[in-house]
């Protein structure tokens, strides 16, 4: 069944980037990428949730991974301990 022609502008970034697609052999053609494109996008929620469900095992499964949190207060420490090394040196 034939579909109605439509024309889009893409930036030289968004060409490029449908060029490295088509070389990289995935696709055989534009339709056949945009067919993929247009069913992720009919998909997202399944494919966030099935990367979301990898993660969480991972993470269950590792005793040892910091948390969230752990990350986060790491982080702050990281920065604190720099500004404050900066504000003894007078910057």
């Amino acid at each position: 069944m034939a579909g109605k022609a439509i024309g889009i502008e893409l930036s030289v970034k968004q060409q490029a980037l449908l060029q490295r697609q088509l070389e990289s052999g995935q696709y055989e053609n534009l339709i056949e990428m945009f067919d993929d494109v247009l069913r992720l996008m009919n998909e997202p929620d399944a494919a966030l949730c099935k990367w979301l469900r990898e993660e969480m095992r991972a993470s269950l499964a590792d005793r040892h991974a910091l948390s969230p949190r752990d990350e986060v207060f790491n982080r702050v420490r990281v920065k604190m301990n720099r500004t404050a090394k900066a504000v003894r040196r007078g910057a």
